[in-house]
């Protein structure tokens, strides 16, 4: 076997691997009966007044011509965060110390060339550094902030990490991200372009919505795999997502 397919296959092993981890299926809906026109836009005309050198920039542009929702990049792009995207074994996200962060993905200088299931684990990378860098610091999330991170919420993932709730939700947030991803990432089907029926993204455990998962790592509980978002959560984290409301 050439040792580009090897490491294809590889790279789609790794990621096939790290999805069942965080309790994803990487296998989408059938697509068989699925619209010919997308539900979300992709870009808007202030589009092109972003900073054209931003390092999340050959990203943005990759998954445009993918037709994926652009937010996340958009308004990490316009704080000015200082995220890059380096080659790694193993998709991760890593804060930086002061103000910005790194994307670590397989095949990080090739996103033009991304799998649905590459750009599922991106996006959920992508979402901790604008959580992180955006969604935690912005005036615009205040209320969004307060809706979210109440007493009961917490109390709900502190199950999944005593310590930290506030970081399992983020975890639950950032792996149903991923699996929306899966869903939500057009799929061409004799040459036509398919796309999801906004009726079908609607929450569904074990399709749509993910647990917190990482019940391996230090500080994480064996309920952090059966503790998911709320179903009013998950209508919020969907339209942050696609900028657009489940039915």
């Amino acid at each position: 076997m050439p040792s580009r397919l090897i490491n294809t296959f590889a790279k789609s092993l790794i990621l096939f691997v790290f999805l069942n981890s965080c309790g994803l299926s990487p296998t989408p809906s059938s697509l068989d009966n699925n619209p010919s026109e997308r539900f979300w836009q992709v870009s808007y005309p202030s589009d092109t007044q972003l900073d054209s050198s931003h390092t999340l920039m050959p990203y943005m542009r990759a998954a445009a011509s993918r037709e994926l929702p652009l937010r996340f990049f958009r308004e990490l792009i316009q704080a000015k965060s200082a995220v890059s995207v380096v080659e790694g074994s193993w998709p991760s996200y890593r804060p930086g110390y002061f103000y910005g962060g790194t994307i670590y993905m397989p095949s990080s200088s090739t996103p033009d060339a991304w799998s649905r299931l590459e750009w599922a684990s991106f996006y959920n990378e992508l979402f901790h550094a604008w959580y992180g860098l955006v969604f935690k610091k912005q005036d615009l999330y205040a209320a969004t902030r307060a809706q979210v991170q109440t007493q009961e919420r917490m109390a709900h993932y502190r199950k999944a990490h005593p310590s930290d709730p506030q970081l399992a939700q983020e975890e639950a947030w950032s792996e149903t991200v991923a699996a929306i991803m899966i869903e939500l990432t057009p799929v061409k089907m004799n040459d036509q372009w398919k796309y999801p029926d906004i009726k079908n993204m609607k929450y569904a455990i074990g399709r749509t919505v993910s647990p917190v998962s990482h019940s391996d790592r230090p500080g994480y509980t064996p309920a952090a795999e059966e503790t998911y978002p709320a179903e009013w959560e998950y209508a919020i984290l969907f339209r942050l997502l696609t900028m657009v409301s489940l039915p």
